[in-house]
């Protein structure tokens, strides 16, 4: 995808996509959970305080402080968290739809978790 922006700015990203792809999936996937659980939790924070909150776990600690700059206003960009549930509940109610994320987000965590240790246990890095 970076390719097809025709700009050599995101050379360190495809880089570093390229030589730790394995990590960086663990990560999206842990980054995407916590931030979920997170809006569960909390249900009346925005999602963008959610995705920071989770950013500031699980990826924070891998990026420069220019990255931390630039995802910082990125993750400003989320939609509002009513917004967000109207797209993808598509028409069901909120609470239905906030119950089946429930068991989707615990079915996700149980994965992440597992893939965090083979990753940490194997040697291939801590995600």
């Amino acid at each position: 995808m970076f390719d097809l922006l025709g700009s050599g700015v995101f050379g360190f990203v495809q880089t570093d996509l390229r030589n730790n792809i394995g990590g960086v999936r663990a990560r999206g996937l842990y980054f995407t959970c916590m931030a979920l659980q997170e809006m569960q939790r909390d249900p009346k924070a925005e999602l963008h305080v959610c995705f920071k909150r989770s950013y500031d776990v699980v990826l924070k600690h891998h990026h420069t402080f220019i990255i931390r700059s630039v995802v910082t206003i990125a993750i400003r960009a989320v939609p509002h968290r009513h917004d967000f549930y109207d797209r993808v509940a598509q028409g069901a109610p909120h609470e239905e739809f906030d119950a089946q994320l429930a068991v989707w987000l615990d079915g996700l965590e149980a994965i992440v978790t597992r893939i965090r240790q083979f990753l940490e246990q194997g040697g291939y890095g801590k995600v």
